[in-house]
């Protein structure tokens, strides 16, 4: 053998090899689709199960882009039916804190229920709910800023009684009596 055709014999190798590695990369890459699809499928088992928090624990690592569109598509069902059922509990939780005037965790639950959830059947009751925490915790500034912002993007809320009473307390906490004393005056 000349020096010349070991040449051509190891260029031909380097060939082989460069084609392996990229028959291995398709391979690992079909594998990692199997195994995250594999993974979609038990999120929907644990929500046939109503085990929401295993389908959430499951859907919250997948990543979307990893599926083809009919696949993306059951994920994104899971993903709201799991997330819309984990904010319902929370919900319930957090009604349950307040009632026991747990107001730090009820709030920290409060806002979980939007994070999972933000278009929240209650989000006007949810946001109200986290305005009276926030000014229980003696935060006045964040309870006025959330009826603000209730008042704002949650119209159909129709409580505005309730927002303008507990906005008035705020103010009051706040030291400005002069809007405090008015928005008493029209409750």
């Amino acid at each position: 053998s000349t020096v010349s055709e070991l040449n051509e014999t190891i260029e031909g190798l380097n060939d082989e090899i460069e084609k392996k590695d990229n028959d291995l990369k398709d391979v690992t890459d079909q594998i990692e689709h199997y195994n995250d699809l594999k993974e979609l499928y038990r999120a929907k088992a644990f929500i046939a199960e109503k085990d929401y928090s295993e389908a959430v624990g499951i859907i919250s690592v997948l990543s979307p882009e990893n599926f083809n569109n009919d696949e993306k598509a059951l994920y994104e069902s899971l993903k709201s039916v799991s997330y819309k059922e984990i904010a319902k509990g929370l919900y319930l939780t957090a009604l349950n804190l307040y009632n026991q005037m747990d107001y730090e965790n009820s709030l920290t639950n409060f806002l979980k229920v939007l994070e999972y959830d933000p278009d929240f059947d209650d989000k006007g009751q949810c946001m109200y709910n986290i305005g009276r925490a926030y000014f229980e915790l003696s935060r006045p500034q964040e309870a006025l800023d959330t009826y603000i912002d209730l008042e704002k993007n949650v119209p159909q809320y129709n409580n505005a009684v309730g927002i303008m009473y507990h906005s008035a307390k705020a103010y009051a906490e706040l030291g400005d009596k002069e809007k405090a004393i008015e928005l008493f005056n029209r409750v």
